[in-house]
């Protein structure tokens, strides 16, 4: 949402929306829009876990605070006032410490990191609501497309080996702390379903198979992404993919808005996914 932009100076694509890795809003002030609550934002674009296990960068800035660094900040400077009893926290890495170690990172270590994260959240703040979803298949990423099969195949089990021990992190967290509310989100299984859906040229069958699904079938049935595996702007370059006298070449028509970041309009269903959930 423009963090990453002010410790970079704006050095980004011109096409990027207000400063963010995107075409638009991205799931944070959608989800804030749907909940009908102010949205505080420590999240930059590129960060880590945790800057002592692996150091976050983006662009050519390697100063961006980790995911736990954002927490200690956000302790830092809350106001004495704020009701954290009614205050929602996400924690949400997106991977970033496996690409940036060439998915060689273990997912023990970056759930330890996590783990802190709830626990300054809890000691610090009480917090009571606290959602953490887990991380896409990267091998899916625009950045993967011309890896090797070998390469592939191991982004595709670390990712699975991730969203096991947070699935198993959470479950053992309800059981501690009973009286908080931890949410997740099976990020992976929901974009993979959403690219499905999008790819899936019977209309009337997708919308048949949405009546079944608990979410709200409009943002999906308006969708309409036709590109599920590249991306739309090289952030390198700045070059656009497809071709310029197609109809493929409006970042509507694609999941991916750069290598690694999605396009607004799925951010808009992811948002609505965890409205669902969190409401």
């Amino acid at each position: 949402t423009g963090n990453a932009y002010s410790i970079n100076s704006s050095q980004f694509s011109s096409m990027n929306f207000e400063g963010h890795f995107c075409d638009g809003k991205v799931w944070t002030e959608y989800l804030a829009e749907l909940l009908d609550v102010e949205l505080v934002n420590y999240a930059i674009g590129g960060a880590t876990s945790d800057n002592n296990f692996s150091q976050a960068f983006t662009g050519q800035q390697s100063n961006v605070p980790g995911l736990k660094q954002q927490v200690q900040t956000y302790i830092s400077n809350r106001p004495r006032y704020e009701n954290c009893d009614r205050t929602l926290f996400v924690l949400w890495t997106m991977g970033q410490d496996y690409i940036v170690s060439n998915y060689t990172a273990s997912p023990k270590s970056i759930l330890t990191n996590i783990a802190s994260c709830v626990s300054l959240l809890i000691n610090h703040l009480g917090a009571t609501h606290i959602l953490i979803p887990g991380i896409p298949d990267l091998s899916k990423l625009p950045l993967h497309k011309n890896d090797s099969d070998t390469q592939i195949s191991l982004i595709k089990n670390v990712c699975k080996s991730h969203n096991h021990a947070l699935k198993n992190f959470i479950e053992l967290l309800k059981k501690i702390y009973y009286h908080i509310n931890v949410h997740s989100y099976d990020t992976a299984n929901e974009l993979e379903m959403l690219k499905e859906e999008a790819l899936n040229q019977d209309w009337e069958k997708v919308e048949e198979k949405l009546i079944e699904l608990p979410k709200k079938p409009s943002l999906r049935r308006k969708f309409e992404i036709k590109n599920v595996r590249d991306e739309f702007i090289n952030p390198y370059d700045g070059s656009i993919s497809g071709n310029l006298e197609g109809e493929y070449f409006t970042p509507e028509k694609y999941f991916y808005w750069d290598l690694i970041h999605w396009s607004t309009k799925v951010h808009e269903v992811v948002a609505d996914d965890l409205f669902e959930i969190v409401k």
